[in-house]
């Protein structure tokens, strides 16, 4: 089976015998029932199968895979994946990963989504309205129902305009907003340099100056209070300057003591986020060890340890090599201090 465009330059398909086509430059159909599109590139059986777009001045679509960009429209489309960028309407996409960005079987009519967003993924997606444009979806089952907003980790959602879901599971709850979690899952952003701009954000070590100077600045007006109060007893009628002093002494002594108080409940959080912190240091110095398979068709496991001041880590990790050019691998890392501290990624590379 050979398809050939206007002004085509041909290659020969050697990867699959039942493949072997002649592709073009203009016009470009490899694979069985695969659709030549003028301008278009459709590579791997059924792709761009009953695609809508055959105008060559609006449509330059590029599908990878079987059943890719199968009855979709739009023009400038890109589904690299099997049954990727299926049943749908926009401009400007681009989805990569199987399932990435289609509607199931049987769906009646073909919805029209916004454009100009790029998923990848296993069945990541973004939502089915004209109004949701300008997205970024990355992540296994991620997906996106917000305008101009971006998820990124296996089934994290950004449900909102401008917000921003990171990492796996992750989900927004309000406009414009960041997530590092969910309402079951929360994390730590560490490494966070000191804020200078009134929306910045503030570390710890911002807060133990503001609590230094807070310290400062409450002892000096205790001893300012405590002078006025002695130069104004003086000046009382003597047999009132006894009991205004020890009525001074009694208030004073009081906010010294809801002062401290306060102080105390601060220290002890500040020590809590310290450990945490340092767990999530040690945690992901023994992640970052762990090492990728190297043979081709083997899978790996790998361990490593780590260490940040008073607290050390764990962390096991495992990945298969699927060829010359494609590996992937997952890790976790737990504290040893605290299981509960756990850190995890997932990976694939890509070598070309």
């Amino acid at each position: 089976m050979n398809a050939m465009g206007y002004n085509s330059l041909v290659f020969l398909l050697l990867s699959q015998p039942f493949l072997a086509t002649a592709v073009t430059t203009l016009g470009t159909s490899a694979g069985v029932g695969s659709k030549n599109i003028l301008d278009g590139v459709m590579i791997g059986t059924n792709a761009g199968l009953n695609f809508d777009g055959t105008d060559s001045k609006t449509s330059t679509p590029l599908f990878i895979g079987s059943y890719a960009g199968e009855s979709s429209s739009g023009y400038d489309a890109i589904g690299i994946g099997p049954d990727s960028y299926k049943r749908v309407s926009g401009n400007n996409n681009i989805a990569i990963g199987q399932g990435a960005f289609s509607m199931p079987v049987g769906t009646k009519k073909i919805p029209d989504v916004g454009n100009l967003s790029i998923v990848i993924g296993k069945g990541a997606q973004w939502g089915v309205n004209k109004d949701v444009s300008n997205s970024v979806i990355i992540g296994s089952r991620a997906t996106v129902f917000g305008k101009e907003a971006t998820a990124i980790g296996s089934y994290s959602k950004a449900n909102y305009a401008g917000s921003i879901a990171l990492g796996n599971r992750s989900e927004t709850n309000k406009e414009n907003s960041v997530s590092f979690g969910s309402d079951n899952i929360k994390r730590t952003v560490t490494n966070i340099a000191s804020g200078i701009d009134e929306t910045d954000a503030v570390n710890v070590s911002q807060l133990n100056k503001l609590k230094n100077d807070v310290t400062i600045l409450i002892n000096n007006e205790d001893e300012r209070t405590l002078q006025r109060s002695i130069g104004h007893t003086d000046n009382e009628i003597k047999n009132e300057a006894r009991s205004r002093e020890q009525g001074d002494k009694r208030v004073l002594q009081q906010s010294v003591n809801y002062t401290d108080g306060k102080f105390n409940n601060l220290n002890s959080k500040l020590d809590k986020l310290d450990n945490k912190i340092d767990r999530g240091l040690a945690s992901t110095a023994a992640i970052s060890g762990l090492f990728q398979p190297y043979g081709i068709g083997k899978f790996n496991l790998t361990a490593g340890v780590g260490g940040y001041r008073s607290e050390s880590a764990i962390a096991i990790g495992s990945g298969y090599r699927f060829n010359e050019n494609i590996a992937a691998k997952a890790a976790l890392s737990s504290a040893i201090n605290d299981s509960s501290s756990i850190i995890y990624n997932a990976s694939v590379n890509f070598e070309w």
